[in-house]
């Protein structure tokens, strides 16, 4: 992969995705210039920031105060639901820019600012290459190589260096934000060709993301499209008062099958604007 200098058209392209994805549910939504709290990507390569990061994760979904079992388990979680979060929203604006706009993106550790806030985090690059991608044959090679080997494999070990965790944990949350993704995005905009796409992404990595993430499928108002699966719980399930994923392995198959129908039908009524933001039933516990 070669490196370049970013040109007038990629800024152009920069800001027009942005502008598509900001008629998307806010978990693609693509700023263009940091927040005030905002860090970059390659600032969480110093252990002390990164702990930070993962300390205001928490403390923003209100787990701060919480009488854990385990000592060890709010470091842990907090660890978790950051990566978890991350791969979340920055695979999945980039994702849906390559899969819905035929635009991928490439940028460098210090162009891509996050911030926490609430149960999600903010996403801003302020500097990127762009290049066409065909939305049919979606570049995965290069998406896993520049995505998934780079930024995300130092993601976890930049978090991991600050917290002790398990590196399989956190690596299935990226698997799992991937895999949730394609799932969104089938069925947001079906003729995406999603499945064949995501099957070629998971067989990606070492091990393979679908070593920790899978697809199934469910039927929902007569239509038959994605669902995600995940070998590992998140942790989630530890926190006090909160909820289970549509995918979690603690739940069983026909518990996953109803909840992930109840988010296919809170996206349709977002798509018909009939609703906003996420379900309220996956918000933080109170």
């Amino acid at each position: 992969m070669t490196d370049r200098t970013t040109s007038p058209a990629d800024t152009a392209g920069l800001t027009a995705l942005a502008g598509a994805l900001a008629l998307m549910p806010p978990r693609f939504h693509l700023g263009l210039e940091p927040g005030l709290g905002a860090v970059s990507l390659a600032s969480l390569h110093d252990p002390a920031n990164a702990v930070a990061l993962m300390d205001r994760h928490l403390q923003q979904r209100g787990l701060d105060t919480v009488a854990w079992s385990k000592p060890s388990l709010p470091g842990q979680i907090a660890a978790s639901l950051t990566v978890q979060g991350i791969a979340m929203h920055l695979l999945g604006s980039v994702l849906a820019g390559t899969l819905l706009h035929g635009m991928l993106l490439r940028a460098k550790a210090e162009d891509i600012h996050l911030d926490a806030i609430g149960p999600a985090f903010t996403v801003a690059i302020t500097d990127a290459v762009v290049e066409v991608a065909d939305r049919r044959a979606a570049p995965v090679d290069a998406f896993a190589e520049h995505w998934l080997d780079g930024h995300m494999r130092r993601l976890v070990d930049d978090l991991r260096a600050g917290r002790r965790v398990g590196e399989a944990l956190l690596w299935g949350n990226v698997a799992s934000a991937v895999a949730a993704t394609f799932v969104f995005l089938d069925w947001w905009e079906p003729g995406c060709d999603a499945a064949a796409l995501a099957a070629a992404l998971l067989a990606t990595g070492h091990p393979p993301l679908r070593d920790h993430a899978g697809l199934a499928t469910v039927s929902v108002r007569g239509r038959t499209g994605l669902r995600s699966e995940r070998r590992a719980c998140c942790l989630l399930a530890k926190v006090p008062g909160g909820h289970l994923c549509p995918t979690c392995p603690l739940s069983s198959e026909a518990e996953r099958i109803a909840t992930t129908a109840q988010h296919v039908e809170h996206l349709f009524a977002v798509r018909s604007g009939e609703a906003a933001g996420p379900p309220p039933w996956a918000g933080p516990p109170n």
